[in-house]
């Protein structure tokens, strides 16, 4: 399975003037706009290579789910992937952290070298939100902080 989080801790005062609405939940629709925008993205296949005889199953596609959460005094997002063959998951393989030449030996839970430069990371298209996911969640608290 392959996942990634995304979160912001609570800032007491900010906490205070959330709590009047309902606290951090009030945050939560943001996140799960993120989570699902992201999960859209990472289930966007490449152009398949020229001469490929490789079918496409979109499986991996298929397999992306996202979920806010709040729990201690946290609110985030879980993008995660459970994309499997013969009980083997792969996501990470495909979409995993950036494969390293110095570290990796083709073997682990790091983006296969095949795929590396065609396929997006988990992470990379996470860190493309993120502006975007700040720039809705201060929306959001200055529109909390207006009421």
């Amino acid at each position: 399975m392959s996942e990634i989080s995304l979160s912001v801790d609570g800032v007491p005062e900010l906490q205070k003037k959330l709590e009047k609405i309902g606290g951090l939940k009030a945050l939560m629709p943001v996140f799960e706009t993120q989570g699902h925008d992201i999960h859209n993205i990472a289930g966007t296949y490449p152009p398949e290579p020229p001469d490929s005889k490789y079918k496409r199953t979109y499986v991996l596609a298929n397999s992306w789910s996202s979920k806010a959460f709040l729990r201690k005094g946290k609110v985030g997002v879980r993008v995660k992937n459970t994309a499997a063959r013969r009980g083997r998951p792969y996501a990470m393989y495909v979409m995993g952290p950036k494969h390293d030449h110095r570290f990796a030996r083709g073997i682990g839970a790091r983006q296969a070298e095949i795929h590396a430069g065609r396929w997006p990371t988990l992470a990379g298209i996470a860190e493309k939100r993120t502006k975007n996911t700040m720039k809705e969640i201060q929306a959001k608290i200055d529109k909390i902080l207006k009421e």
